[in-house]
């Protein structure tokens, strides 16, 4: 298998739908990458479990955050957003660089 040549390491990313399957498998691969990883998800008790499960992956120095965002919300969106740089900026991490838009949620309006 060819790598890339993409530097990952410590780079900031945000996986919505990321508490479950596909997106939780992601987070754990980032987090052993030794990138910084949020995660964006509507489901509380998915949340509540993955928050484990991706630190045993996470290499240290690392930042794992995770937020209750429904993303077919727009305002619950740029709150989290808020949220989050501010997070960042506060910690003096990178901003988000890598977004894996991995949710299973459909919008009535244009968000």
């Amino acid at each position: 298998m060819r790598r890339s040549r993409v530097k990952i390491n410590g780079r900031t990313a945000l996986i919505t739908g990321g508490a479950s399957g596909i997106g939780l498998a992601t987070a754990k691969l980032f987090a052993e990458t030794g990138m910084n990883v949020v995660i964006w998800d509507k489901n509380m008790d998915n949340l509540q479990k993955t928050k484990d499960e991706v630190l045993k992956h996470m290499k240290k120095g690392f930042l794992f955050m995770q937020q209750h965002v429904d993303v077919s919300s727009k305002q619950q969106i740029e709150t989290a957003h808020s949220e989050l740089s501010k997070t960042l900026s506060d910690c003096g991490i990178s901003p988000v660089s890598i977004i894996v838009n991995n949710a299973g949620s459909g919008a009535s309006e244009c968000v």
